[in-house]
């Protein structure tokens, strides 16, 4: 039922340095539409990507706060406006322009879906 895999990239200044914290993320659902619209100056092509995360798989998850405060990020993410979700694995980004190989997305939209039975539990994300 949550056949892809994800990498959260948390963005966060430490010292003054853009800092980049990569997790992996595996048991999520995402899916991609494409929207076409009319403009003025002709035709607008967007698209749209959507992220669900089970709760089966946010053991590792705490909220922006706790994690701006923690000294050791490396076991724990969290999902803010502006990070990034990247449609499958991948790892060493240290900068904006290590992304340039893979598809992603910002988070603009968080929907908590943490409440009522447990197997519908889950947190959405999208642009």
């Amino acid at each position: 039922m949550f056949p892809h895999t994800i990498t959260i990239i948390n963005i966060y200044k430490e010292d003054s340095e853009t800092k980049y914290h990569c997790t992996q993320v595996d048991g999520v659902f995402y899916y991609k539409s494409n929207n076409v619209s009319k403009e003025e100056n002709g035709i607008k092509n967007t698209s749209k990507y959507n992220c669900i995360i089970p709760l089966s798989v946010l053991s590792n998850y705490v909220d922006k706060k706790t994690f701006d405060n923690l000294d050791d990020k490396s076991n724990k993410f969290t999902l803010k406006n502006n990070d990034l979700i990247i449609l499958g694995e991948c790892s060493g980004i240290n900068s904006a322009s290590d992304l340039k190989d893979y598809e992603y997305f910002p988070i603009i939209n968080i929907s908590d879906n943490r409440y009522g039975s447990e197997e519908l539990q889950n947190i959405e994300v999208s642009n």
